[in-house]
């Protein structure tokens, strides 16, 4: 089984594709928007679950950026998954900051829920930039 998976994993990145990226990023991200979500005050199952799918639907759209520009030129690129996962991105954190906001009792909130919030906020904002500098440059050089 290890080998198939690294001959897989080997065949896509020759095509400019990293499936298993997409799936690590769609797992471990979500579990991390998840439980900054129960740092807020999200205890409701059915929210939860809805804020996993919705963040791992979001790298997903990542991975589907990828198989359909790996061929294209950079004049060419199809920008439609990104701007679809851009938008299922944004979930999450408007239910977080209704939480957040709407309770109004910023001082029982610890210090240490603020820095990962900011931190991760941070780093999840860049991701998007930081994906579109590898479509762009993992794309073909036009002739």
């Amino acid at each position: 089984m290890p080998k198939r998976l690294n001959n897989i994993y080997n065949a896509d990145l020759e095509k400019g594709i990293n499936k298993f990226r997409w799936f690590e990023y769609a797992l471990s991200s979500s579990i991390m928007i998840v439980l900054i979500s129960t740092l807020f005050g999200i205890y409701d199952i059915a929210s939860l679950i809805l804020i996993f799918i919705v963040n791992a639907s979001m790298n997903l759209f990542g991975l589907v950026m990828e198989q359909v520009n790996s061929e294209r030129t950079k004049e060419k690129v199809i920008w439609g998954p990104f701007i679809w996962g851009s938008i299922a991105g944004i979930a999450p954190w408007i239910a977080i900051l209704l939480y957040m906001f709407g309770t109004g009792n910023f001082d029982m909130v610890p210090w240490f829920v603020w820095a990962i919030v900011g931190t991760y906020f941070i780093a999840f904002n860049t991701f998007p930039k930081t994906s579109t500098l590898i479509v762009v440059s993992c794309t073909r050089m036009s002739p």
